[in-house]
């Protein structure tokens, strides 16, 4: 692998990764760069975090005042990536506890809040907003937001298609709470349910929408690889029950894709992705690579009618796809 940065531009990149990382996404989540033009500090602590920024060329100083630059300006609109990120730190901060007893991986925990807010910004860019195009000439009457996170998918749904009925689920109390406040107690129907159970989300679902009349949406965004355990055949039969259970309903589903280790090893100044596969594997997601998720899509009784392939990485001839869309309609 070639880069072009020498070793000790490489160290530092590095090592600065570990400070901006928590900086940016600290300040992101207290609203600081959506506030008006200029930035003051309050107290000493904020001033000694704007003063590193400006270091950095991400902040001007005007006088005692604070004010966002062209760089800082493009860098902090995707405040969202660095929240995912900083969302999994307790795994990182406890790797001692970890390497001297694996099981204490078991007892450490993603900071949800922080992951949700995190991937709804991120997500509309990347996944959400080419995802709403795909959908624009399909037809549906209700969307099912399977995993719901903060009901920004739902939110940008419903400003793109007005009439659509609007439910979700996810098994985090904080994604439900997150999602009413997005969008308001009357315009969504919520369950805190698995994804996984799927009798329990599926049953609730029939009872307020009728599948023979209405056409119904599923959309997973990244529900995947959080269910997976790495097992294909577990992933397949999911998606057997879900038809089994509402035969015309189309799935949208979105997902990230681990790529091949040549691509990836000639691509890392390019991607993030072996960050990403690192904390899901410590947090015990399982993220599919292209050939996996394509078999899948074999086995499964749904069709692929539609697709995006997103951040595709090259080496040399080989090609993936950082991550995918596809809309899924039933094979009968």
């Amino acid at each position: 692998m070639k880069t072009n940065i020498n070793l000790r531009q490489e160290i530092i990149t590095l090592i600065r990764g570990y400070f901006l990382t928590p900086v940016i996404a600290n300040l992101a989540k207290n609203n600081f760069f959506n506030k008006k033009k200029f930035l003051s500090a309050e107290n000493y602590s904020e001033k000694i975090l704007f003063d590193y920024l400006e270091k950095l060329g991400y902040l001007k100083k005007f006088k005692t005042k604070f004010k966002i630059s062209k760089r800082g300006k493009k860098i902090f609109s995707r405040s969202g990536s660095f929240n995912i990120v900083n969302s999994y730190r307790d795994y990182l901060f406890n790797l001692d506890k970890i390497l001297e007893n694996p099981k204490n991986l078991n007892k450490i925990n993603c900071d949800r809040k922080e992951n949700v807010l995190g991937s709804g910004s991120t997500n509309y860019r990347k996944f959400f907003k080419p995802a709403l195009n795909l959908l624009k000439n399909t037809d549906f009457d209700v969307i099912h937001d399977l995993g719901c996170g903060d009901g920004n998918f739902l939110k940008n749904i419903n400003s793109k298609f007005k009439s659509k009925k609007l439910s979700g689920s996810d098994l985090s109390k904080v994604s439900i709470v997150e999602t009413k406040k997005n969008l308001g107690p009357k315009n969504v129907s919520l369950i805190k349910s698995n994804a996984l159970d799927v009798k329990k989300w599926v049953s609730w679902l029939i009872k307020k929408y009728n599948p023979k009349k209405q056409i119904i949406l599923i959309s997973m965004w990244f529900i995947v690889h959080e269910i997976s355990k790495k097992d294909v055949f577990k992933i397949i039969n999911f998606f057997k029950q879900i038809n089994k259970k509402i035969p015309n309903a189309k799935i949208i589903i979105g997902e990230i894709v681990e790529p091949e280790k040549k691509i990836l090893e000639n691509n890392i100044l390019n991607t993030i992705m072996p960050e990403y596969i690192l904390f899901h594997q410590m947090s015990g997601q399982g993220i599919f690579n292209f050939n996996e998720l394509k078999f899948i899509l074999k086995k499964i009784p749904y069709k692929c009618s539609k697709k995006i392939q997103i951040d595709n990485i090259k080496y040399k001839n080989r090609e993936n796809p950082s991550g995918i869309v596809w809309l899924l309609e039933p094979k009968n």
